[in-house]
């Protein structure tokens, strides 16, 4: 085997980092899509969860007197004659 000049061991090494540089964002890519699929999978899972804690929650005791939901303001003008 004829050895390298300097230009081509310049050239080879210029290609091996670049291809090593992109060894990171190949294997972020499946990552993301793993950790999405988790993500749109567990969404149900965690609101039936919920309904399920909402529904075995004991009732609130009813008010004898209720405090109205609502309050109404009637505007008042002050007109002098």
């Amino acid at each position: 085997m004829m050895p390298l000049s300097t230009q081509e061991k310049l050239e080879a090494r210029a290609d091996g980092s670049s291809s090593e540089s992109g060894t990171g964002s190949a294997s972020a890519s499946p990552t993301i899509f793993i950790v999405g699929i988790v993500m749109v999978s567990g969404r149900p899972l965690i609101i039936g969860i919920l309904a399920l804690v909402e529904k075995l929650r004991p009732d609130h005791l009813v008010m004898p007197n209720p405090v109205p939901a609502v309050t109404v303001l009637i505007p008042l003008t002050m007109k002098k004659p």
